[in-house]
C-alpha cells in the first residue's frame, strides 16, 4: 500500500531530500540516524537534524543501530505501540496532534499526551487550565482509536523532562512539532 519511487538528486542531502519531498508531496519522510553523540552532531552536523529542524512535513526518525542486526520486522511491527506527545499547546504542537490522531486511527495504541510547565510557573489557575486542555486532548485521541490515553502534567525543564519520560518510559515513538513556542527546538534542535 506504499507508493516507491527511486531518485538520486544532487547537492546537499537536507535540502536534496527536502525538494524530492516537495515535489512528490509526501505525507512523511523517513530517516534513519546514526545516534551520534550531541557533541559529534553538532561538530559535524546531522542530515536527520537539519531535516528536523527545516522541514514543515513530518519527519519519522528511526535509529539505524536498531535495524543492523535483521531485528527490523519486529521494531517496524512495536512502531506504534506506545507514544509519548510532548505538547506546548502552540499551533504546531496541534498540527503534530492531528498527524498523532491519524496514526492512532490506523493502530489500537497507546498515548501518553504530556506538557512539561516551567519550574518558576506559578498557579493552581494555570495549572487546571493545563489539566483541562490534555483532558481535551486526551478525549480526542480516545475517539480516534487510541487504546489508551495518559494525561501527564510534570514539573521542570522541557527537554530534559521529555527526555528522562522518553528514555524510562519504553516508549516505541515520540510525536511532537518541531517548530512550536521556541524552547523546545531550541533545547532540542
Amino acid at each position: 500500500g506504499i507508493r516507491v519511487s527511486v531518485e538520486m538528486p544532487f547537492g546537499l542531502p537536507s535540502e536534496a531530500i527536502a525538494e524530492v519531498a516537495e515535489k512528490h508531496d509526501v505525507s512523511a519522510i523517513m530517516i534513519g540516524s546514526h545516534g551520534k553523540g550531541i557533541l559529534q552532531a553538532a561538530a559535524l552536523g546531522s542530515v536527520s537534524a537539519q531535516l528536523l529542524h527545516q522541514m514543515r512535513r513530518p519527519v519519522l526518525l528511526a535509529r539505524i543501530a536498531l535495524l543492523e542486526d535483521g531485528r527490523c520486522e519486529s521494531v517496524c511491527s512495536r512502531m506504534f505501540t506506545r507514544i509519548l506527545f510532548p505538547t506546548d499547546f502552540s499551533e504546531t504542537a496541534e498540527r503534530a496532534m492531528e498527524y498523532l490522531g491519524s496514526i492512532t486511527q490506523g493502530c489500537s495504541c497507546s498515548v501518553t499526551i504530556m506538557h512539561v510547565r516551567e519550574q518558576n510557573s506559578s498557579g493552581e489557575e494555570g495549572e487546571e487550565d493545563v489539566r483541562f486542555l490534555l483532558e481535551a486532548k486526551a478525549g480526542r485521541l480516545r475517539m480516534r482509536g487510541a487504546s489508551e490515553v495518559i494525561p501527564l502534567l510534570v514539573h521542570g525543564r522541557p527537554a530534559n523532562e521529555i527526555v528522562e519520560r522518553a528514555t524510562r518510559g519504553g516508549y516505541s515513538l515520540i510525536v511532537m512539532g518541531g517548530q512550536g513556542k521556541g524552547l523546545m527546538e531550541e533545547l532540542f534542535l
